[in-house]
């Protein structure tokens, strides 16, 4: 919730509150509301009144685990997510809060048996279900991973997140006819989104349909202007046209965008020396250089661009 909003909603529920105080749902709001402004010691206060008005919903110890957690008091979150539980057994949604903390403090293995508790409870859990791939992905169990994206994306039509990293999945795997699915169902629940264009322009690429590929990133740069990841698309296409201006212009875009991205500084410095932009190429390699010494890409860029200018002792020293 933005701040305008956030400031508006709380005058709001101020007066709905001052009309009927036993409105559970109104101090909710305006505690949520309090807690997106981070008005901390206001949201508890909010929290601890619904706290006496209504002493057996633990949906309000969630939340006041929640108002702790945001401030980073983690043992004192735990402990209100595990009254939570306590008087609700089975309560997913402080087993999900629980879950959250066990992977931040960096215990796996307890954060995914609590997710699956929740799976058990609520099999079409999505955050669960995502939050189950997501420790999959960092195992490296890619078919398990694989296998809850496909229970998230069944268990909400609508989820985004599911059906992106699915798409990703699939056409890394060259199985581009369940990736067309994916795009599809994007399309018609997601149409026009940034996530929607470029899923639709990955695919397009990997198809071979290039120039089919150009509206669609165009279309995807207009809507995501501050986006580097579409410039970075849209150059790629240029490049299997053999547009290599194009691909430049794209490349420079994202380089303003996101100047720390090292693979797109890369790929602007190698497309620079094609051009011939060799000073250009030098100065990529350069920076690459002083931001990551270790990676021999920056040395070799520089190198190679000194070299192209005939200044070969300072080549033989960039490729030292």
């Amino acid at each position: 919730m933005s701040g305008g909003k956030a400031d508006a909603a709380i005058t709001e529920l101020e007066k709905l509150i001052q009309t009927d105080d036993s409105s559970y749902q109104a101090h909710y709001m305006m505690a949520i509301a309090q807690l997106s402004q981070k008005q901390f010691d206001a949201a508890m206060d909010t929290a601890q009144k619904m706290q006496r008005e209504w002493p057996d919903e633990p949906g309000i110890a969630n939340l006041m685990g929640i108002i702790e957690t945001r401030q980073n008091n983690l043992a004192a979150g735990r402990r209100y997510f595990e009254e939570a539980l306590e008087m609700k057994p089975g309560y997913t949604d402080a087993l999900l809060n629980l879950a959250r903390l066990d992977h931040t403090e960096g215990d796996q293995l307890a954060a995914e048996e609590k997710y699956r508790s929740v799976v058990e409870i609520a099999p079409e859990n999505t955050k669960a279900l995502l939050a189950l791939a997501r420790l999959a992905e960092k195992s490296g169990s890619k078919k398990e991973e694989i296998d809850w994206l496909e229970k998230a994306r069944r268990s909400d039509k609508r989820n985004l997140e599911s059906r992106v990293r699915l798409f990703q999945r699939y056409l890394d795997a060259n199985k581009t006819d369940l990736a067309e699915e994916l795009v599809v169902e994007l399309e018609e629940q997601h149409e026009g989104t940034p996530a929607t264009l470029a899923t639709r322009g990955q695919l397009l690429i990997a198809q071979k349909n290039y120039n089919q590929a150009l509206p669609v990133l165009e279309q995807l740069k207009k809507v995501q202007p501050n986006g580097a990841a579409g410039f970075r698309l849209s150059a790629l296409n240029h490049m299997k046209l053999g547009q290599t201006e194009d691909a430049r212009q794209d490349l420079r875009m994202a380089y303003r965008i996101d100047p720390n991205d090292f693979g797109n500084t890369v790929a602007l410095a190698r497309t620079e020396q094609v051009m011939k932009n060799y000073q250009e190429a030098l100065k990529l390699g350069q920076e690459l250089g002083r931001k990551a010494p270790k990676n021999p890409e920056g040395h070799i860029i520089s190198g190679d661009a000194l070299m192209a200018m005939e200044n070969y002792r300072d080549a033989v020293k960039a490729y030292d």
